[in-house]
């Protein structure tokens, strides 16, 4: 799993849970740096003992966010990682445990609310800046929500392990319908094209199926 951070700086998270901040500008460097860190590595975090399932960053990009297999959220100030603060308490924040693995990832709400997508078919909704327990959960989704894909501020798509893409409006919660089915295979991921006419789903069968994105907007 892998997101860009700003122009330079790119996240990845691994199947153990490890997160690393890269610097693209260092990748072809033969210097490592901090030590035993690789080539392009400025930092790492071993905060999750499962893998990284997603990442959001906030608008700004100081803010870096990272679900789990483990049931965890984990927060970074990137900011103050790429400072050089050594008190980790000031750069790393991370969620209570859930008890449901965490498969996905969004800020909606203009910022001020995260949701994650987890295994038992929840909504698990952060409120912006209180990162222990959920504000909010939204039940409903009789499989796991794997993939999520933001429609607008208050609207979103989940991609389930059922084979449904669901249109989901968020505070006040309410199940606004199903965009489409992939007639029972796992959803992967779910993406927009480049003027949001359409969105693509990608499954478990190994193939790609695009979707009118236009009823979203009636």
């Amino acid at each position: 799993t892998s997101v860009a951070a700003s122009r330079s700086v790119m996240a990845t998270g691994d199947e153990s849970g490890c997160v690393r901040l890269w610097d693209t500008r260092l990748m072809g460097s033969s210097t490592a740096s901090k030590g035993m860190l690789p080539a392009g590595c400025v930092q790492q975090w071993k905060e999750h003992n499962d893998y990284v399932s997603a990442f959001e960053t906030s608008s700004d990009g100081f803010t870096l966010l990272a679900s789990s297999a483990d049931c965890t959220m984990s927060i970074y100030d990137l900011r103050m990682a790429q400072q050089g603060e050594t008190d980790k308490t000031k750069v790393v924040r991370r969620s209570d445990d859930q008890e449901d693995e965490l498969l996905s990832l969004l800020v909606m709400k203009r910022g001020k609310k995260v949701v994650a997508g987890t295994g038992e078919g929840v909504l698990a909704v952060w409120s912006w800046g209180t990162w222990g327990d959920v504000s909010d959960r939204f039940p409903g989704h009789p499989a796991s929500i794997d993939a999520l894909l933001k429609v607008d501020e208050d609207t979103l798509l989940t991609g389930s392990s059922d084979g449904l893409i669901r249109v989901v409006q968020i505070h006040p919660d309410k199940l606004l319908g199903v965009l489409g089915d992939h007639d029972g295979f796992p959803i992967e991921k779910l993406y927009f094209n480049a003027d949001k006419s359409s969105v693509g789903s990608a499954t478990h069968d190994r193939i790609i199926r695009l979707w009118d994105a236009r009823v979203l907007q009636e």
